[in-house]
């Protein structure tokens, strides 16, 4: 058991068997080669509280956290370099389907969509208050949004099937 001083961690991700990262309050960021028998503290450049890491390959990875932060590693978690947001809210997870794709969502119904460029796009997402057609859960509406766009509503990683088509409805989805 190694003990790592009284940081307060808030996930875990690892890769293989061997290769892992914890993220953490106060920016705290640490990485194991060896499944977790010893674990190496990284800089992450931030005091910001980080809330998620996530890793699309053995070498690639994204954390975020408080404040809108969003890092990014290319060497398995050794060095982590900022990226824009465009948000000051705290962030809570990300999930990202390639190097260059992926997803950050957070407080006040904020979601963040990472393309190739590294350049966020911003959603936020609202109650609308009431039920959807038919159904038994809540209209929701998505800032921002596009006539002709389809957007797919999950869960987690689990896409959310009966969603409606949503694609001709900005800022008001059932």
């Amino acid at each position: 058991l190694q003990t790592l001083g009284t940081s307060t961690f808030n996930v875990i991700h690892f890769t293989s068997i061997n290769e892992g990262c914890i993220v953490g309050n106060a920016g705290t960021i640490y990485s194991t080669s060896n499944a977790g028998n010893n674990w190496t503290l990284r800089s992450s450049g931030t005091s910001n509280s980080l809330n998620s890491v996530y890793f699309t390959s053995a070498t690639q990875g994204w954390a975020a956290g408080n404040a809108g932060t969003i890092l990014t590693t290319s060497n398995a978690g050794v060095t982590w370099v900022a990226q824009p947001s465009n948000t000051t809210n705290n962030l809570r997870s990300t999930f990202f389907t390639s190097n260059t794709q992926g997803f950050a969502v957070g407080s006040s119904g904020n979601i963040l969509i990472y393309t190739s460029d590294c350049t966020p796009i911003v959603y936020s997402l609202t109650s609308l208050g009431a039920n959807c057609v038919g159904g038994n859960g809540v209209s929701i509406g998505l800032s921002s949004s596009q006539v002709g766009i389809n957007y797919q509503l999950y869960f987690n990683v689990d896409p959310i099937s009966q969603c409606c088509d949503i694609s001709h409805f900005p800022e008001d989805y059932n």
